[in-house]
This record gives structure tokens, sequence and C-alpha cells, in this order.
């Protein structure tokens, strides 16, 4: 179980799959990622993307 704030708020590497994220969810999100920043995120690379931090560094990784 991770953690919150005071104010509800968790860490950058908690799972989504935690928070209660679906899969379909998943999917969906990296697509609108993929629109918004103008990259290709293939379904094996998604699937290691599994928190926030982990979603920044593959951006930070692919648009430098």
């Amino acid at each position: 179980m991770t953690s919150t704030s005071t104010w509800g708020v968790r860490p950058a590497w908690t799972e989504f799959s935690e928070v209660g994220v679906s899969s379909m969810d998943a999917v969906a999100f990296m697509r609108i990622v993929e629109r918004e920043f103008g990259v290709s995120i293939p379904p094996e690379e998604s699937a290691g993307i599994t928190n926030f931090r982990k979603l920044v560094a593959h951006l930070d990784a692919k648009t430098g």
C-alpha cells in the first residue's frame, strides 16, 4: 500500500494499478499522451510505464 500525503496526494512512483487504473484506461491514456506529445509509444514500451515517474522519464528520453 502506498502512503498519501496530508492532502491525499500519492507520490509519482505509485503504480497506476494501485489507484484503480484499468488496462483499458491505461491504453486510452497512452494514446492521449502520444497525440499530445507527438511521440509513438509501442505496446511493448507502454507495458513498462506503470507510474508517472516512468512516464516522465520515457517522454524525456523520447523528446530530449
